[in-house]
């Protein structure tokens, strides 16, 4: 009788053993995942990849392979010039991940001025953001080169700041202001010294990720409403959604400026509110290729908001949840067509 229960107490104990170690392995499961997962055939696109082993990131110690080919990337991006679908695996201590599928899809010119959206993480009480607006300011908003650029400046805690910085600041991981992120899709600091990187972040979303929709949107306020329509055309067939932003311009207020404090300071481009249900957007669905797609916003208008320095911005995102393409338009009688690259005035 001992015997028996000596043996049904090791069963038991064994069986414990396996369900905690087939636990713990299940924690330890390696994962392979992949952003964006459409790249355009330019071979300047990229698709970026990221093996996560529970919830350690340990893409420096994985190999990245060719599902088709057994070929190791160089690395754990993946660009190509030949469209397609491609298909991806790693291998992580002698253990191998799911794959995944990359599509490239063919580069077809855009008929439509690619715009890129540029978000500015700032506060009154930071000593260090003034300095970074100038620069935004000269080299970027009033330099020619960079006139596809929309500034939008998002605030953390003073009085024009809204709910949504805290999900863009986790979104992006963002430790410390100023900083700024371009089209949803790569971030960078504005410390002195490391600026110049916003440029080149902008350089590679307008060219790496060209268009393939353009926006147009027609605002007009009437009382204390405001009634916007945005249509967003596509040239092929995509699934989008749209964020809807208030933004206001030359907004005065104290801003701590090294140390000293201007009480008169002028802020740029302030966002006042998100209209759409998140920074993600509104679903707007399949939009089938050459056809177009209409969405209908109803703003409430704070009376505060100077009406003749503030804007709508729509932004067309894909289902990354990157910035394609965006449009802006005054929020009072405001009126902006279509862009397109060969328009003459």
């Amino acid at each position: 009788m001992m015997k028996k229960l000596i043996r049904y107490v090791s069963l038991a104990a064994v069986l414990a053993l396996c369900a905690f170690r087939c636990s713990d392995d299940e924690q330890l499961a390696i994962q392979l995942e992949v952003r964006p997962q459409t790249i355009s055939a330019d071979g300047k696109s990229q698709a970026r990849f990221t093996v996560f082993e529970g919830n350690a990131d340990v893409t420096g110690q994985s190999v990245i392979r060719s599902v088709e080919t057994g070929d190791a990337l160089q690395g754990d991006v993946f660009s190509t010039e030949i469209a397609g679908e491609y298909h991806f695996y790693a291998e992580y201590d002698g253990r191998k991940t799911n794959s995944v599928k990359v599509e490239a899809q063919p580069v077809v010119e855009s008929a439509f001025v690619r715009n890129v959206c540029l978000m500015e993480f700032t506060d009154a009480q930071c000593s260090f953001c003034p300095d970074a607006s100038r620069y935004i300011d000269f080299n970027i908003l009033q330099n020619q080169n960079y006139d596809y650029v929309h500034l939008m400046a998002f605030h953390e805690k003073d009085k024009w700041a809204i709910e949504q910085y805290a999900v863009l600041r986790s979104v992006f991981e963002i430790s410390a202001t100023p900083y700024a992120v371009v089209d949803m899709r790569e971030g960078s600091s504005l410390e002195t010294g490391k600026r110049d990187e916003v440029k080149t972040s902008i350089s590679t979303s307008r060219t790496g990720y060209p268009s393939h929709c353009g926006l147009a949107m027609t605002s007009s306020v009437t009382g204390a409403s405001a009634n916007v329509s945005v249509k967003l055309f596509s040239e092929k067939s995509a699934e989008y959604r749209l964020a809807l932003y208030v933004v206001e311009d030359g907004l005065k207020g104290p801003q701590l400026d090294g140390s000293l404090t201007n009480e008169n300071y002028y802020h740029s481009f302030v966002v006042r509110r998100l209209v759409s249900e998140t920074v993600y957007g509104d679903n707007l669905g399949r939009v089938n290729q050459n056809e177009e797609a209409t969405k209908e916003y109803a703003v409430s208008v704070d009376p505060s908001w100077n009406l003749a320095k503030t804007y709508v911005y729509a932004l067309a995102m894909d289902k990354d949840g990157y910035v394609n393409n965006m449009q802006v338009c005054l929020l009072d009688s405001g009126t902006a067509g279509y862009q397109y690259v060969n328009q003459t005035e």
